[in-house]
């Protein structure tokens, strides 16, 4: 008899064997359960946790209770190091490492944790930007903070110079004005009015102020010329230039050597030009070298985009080096610096000419940062290209992501374009509140009790009393089910009784719902396997797998099929397994038992070309 054979065929001493194994599991699935009732609160901790913040890792250093508290947060420095948060009572918090820190006498926090930023504290903060050096706070009364934080900063001739923190001050010059909207780039910034007027201040090396002289100013000036008498209706930054939407056309003006402003082809006689690249014409499929780009290296002054003219623009996003621009009817055109792909031209050339980007659904939002872009489809697919998931993506790419802030946790800078908003979640709010009066530990208290629920849920006319956000938060199958009037009817307090179906007896619904409020499983053996079905329709599966362990205790030659059958039925690989080596150890009296001869043909055939395979029969 081979190796094989021998292993597989079972003797007195498997099968004694087989039950110390039982014994043990009983003592494991004991062990499992106490486990169990351990990590509940820690489930509902990660239940609390915004699924918008699970892509920051900077995010997972915060406390539960302060989590919950969060309205609006900007994850922004070198790669997502720094986050500004804002809290539902107004108070403002930098979280980020500083080195100082650890000088302070009496401060015994270690690490990266809240700080308050007072000097915000009870404003209506409405918007951050941020970049590199500084950052601009937004109040919805139209108020701008700025302040800078400790960094070394290289000078064009490569030296080195330490650009001191400071704490946040309103911008002087604005003061007399109500600002909208505000944007950054690396060393300038751009604010704009109630009545569509546009300002700007910082360095001027680029022309990025839109003026001649590259001297910079800390005084906000009204950027005029082409600007002049037009409401700006969207302002933009790119690294050192900027975009503007007026009326549904486009003017740039700053930084233009990667032809992020405009670009135009000359013959190659023209000797007045700035580089020699290789450009893809817009329409075009032909890649041509050695062509000269006739532009100038700055736009002093806002230059009126014409590769776009004909076409409402609603909207315009900016890279580092590159430009997006949304029209009315859903199309992306884009330009630039290309060289991660962040143009969407199927190619990553240096320089590419405004092109429309192949995205295969209409758009309805853009964004961009760094080298990546980012457009959301009208079926809400999240399209990216540029740089992301640590590739050159040169096309759209269709993505998984339920937001813009997704694709962005993926981009190299790993820093968000725009603050993100958190609504009030008042499930949340009420969970904590009897989590904080209770002690996650006692939850098993307040389970099926009329003098603390809000909600009962009607099984056979019998009520089973809980507490309707707690199951949001803690049950997929009532995040999804609670909200759908169907479930609810008129009896006396519509909005405070839901009546199941027959499908699950009471025993199983009361099974059930104890195990979500105190992670123990009551269930008599019989309802085992009907307890196990319902967690598999709920999607819980650690009930799932404690049915299973309850059930192995309980397993006979008589019954083992059935159990196998229940098992392939809900997908529990675990109890499947068990019983498929039990029934191999006692073959005889399995394949003769009444259950075995029930047992669907597909599940029988299954079971006994395995059992071949595992070499369970003699020969």
């Amino acid at each position: 008899m081979s190796t094989s054979s021998e292993k597989s065929l079972c003797t007195s001493e498997d099968k004694d064997a087989q039950e110390r194994n039982s014994e043990t599991r009983a003592n494991e699935n004991e062990e499992a359960q106490k486990d169990e009732r351990r990590n509940l609160p820690y489930d509902l901790v990660k239940k609390i946790y915004p699924s918008d913040f699970r892509n920051w890792p900077i995010l997972s250093l915060l406390k539960p209770e302060f989590i919950t508290r969060i309205c609006m947060i900007m994850v922004y420095g070198n790669c997502g190091n720094r986050a500004l948060i804002v809290t539902q009572e107004k108070d403002v918090y930098t979280l980020d490492y500083n080195k100082d820190d650890h000088f302070k006498t009496g401060d015994t926090h270690i690490g990266l944790y809240p700080k308050k930023v007072e000097e915000l504290c009870g404003k209506n903060i409405k918007t951050f930007a941020c970049n590199s050096y500084f950052v601009l706070a937004l109040t919805e009364e139209g108020e701008v903070y700025s302040w800078q934080f400790s960094k070394e900063r290289k000078s064009d001739d490569g030296s080195r110079t330490l650009v001191s923190a400071s704490k946040p001050t309103r911008v002087a010059g604005l003061s007399e004005k109500r600002i909208v909207d505000i944007a950054c780039g690396s060393y300038h910034s751009l604010a704009l009015t109630n009545d569509g007027k546009v300002y700007a201040w910082g360095e001027n090396k680029h022309r990025q102020l839109g003026y001649v002289h590259d001297y910079g100013s800390d005084l906000p000036r009204q950027v005029k010329h082409e600007l002049e008498g037009k409401k700006i209706d969207h302002i933009a930054c790119g690294s050192m230039f900027n975009m503007v939407v007026t009326e549904g056309k486009l003017y740039g003006w700053g930084n233009n050597e990667n032809g992020q402003i405009s670009i135009y082809i000359t013959p190659v006689t023209t000797t007045d030009t700035i580089s020699e690249k290789p450009i893809f014409f817009w329409g075009i499929e032909t890649f041509v070298t050695n062509v000269q780009v006739e532009s100038q290296k700055y736009y002093e002054y806002p230059h009126k985009i014409t590769v776009v003219s004909g076409k409402a623009i609603v909207k315009v996003a900016c890279g580092s080096r590159h430009t997006l621009a949304l029209t009315d009817e859903g199309k992306i055109y884009a330009w630039g610096k290309n060289d991660k792909g962040q143009v969407g031209v199927k190619n990553n050339l240096e320089i590419s000419a405004p092109v429309m980007v192949d995205v295969p659904e209409m758009v309805l939002d853009i964004a961009a940062y760094d080298n990546l872009s980012v457009a959301v489809g009208s079926n809400r697919t999240v399209f990216v290209w540029g740089d992301c998931f640590g590739q050159d993506i040169t096309a759209p790419f269709p993505t998984e992501f339920s937001s813009i802030h997704d694709a962005f946790a993926y981009s190299t800078m790993r820093v968000m374009h725009k603050p993100l908003t958190v609504p009030p979640n008042k499930d949340v709010e009420e969970v904590l509140n009897i989590l904080e009066s209770l002690g996650f530990g006692v939850l098993g208290t307040v389970f099926d009790d009329p003098l603390t629920s809000d909600f009962r849920i009607i099984v056979k006319d019998q009520s089973i009393h809980v507490h309707k956000a707690f199951l949001k938060i803690r049950c997929p199958h009532f995040t999804n089910n609670l909200q759908n009037e169907h479930c609810y009817q008129n009896v006396s307090d519509p909005s405070a009784v839901c009546m199941v179906s027959n499908k699950f007896s009471y025993i199983v619904y009361k099974a059930f719902l104890k195990y979500l409020y105190t992670g123990t499983v009551d269930i008599p053996l019989e309802n085992a396997s009907e307890l196990m079905k319902l967690a598999d329709e709920c999607c819980e599966t650690n009930l799932k797998r404690e049915c299973g362990r309850i059930i192995e205790q309980a397993i006979t030659t008589s019954n083992v099929a059935l159990f196998y059958s229940k098992a392939v039925e809900c997908t529990a690989k675990e109890l499947e397994e068990f019983c498929f080596q039990f029934a191999v150890c006692h073959m005889k009296d399995v394949v003769l038992s009444e259950e075995y001869i029930k047992l669907d043909t597909s599940i029988k055939d299954n079971f006994m070309r395995r059992a071949a395979q595992e070499n369970a029969f003699r020969t």
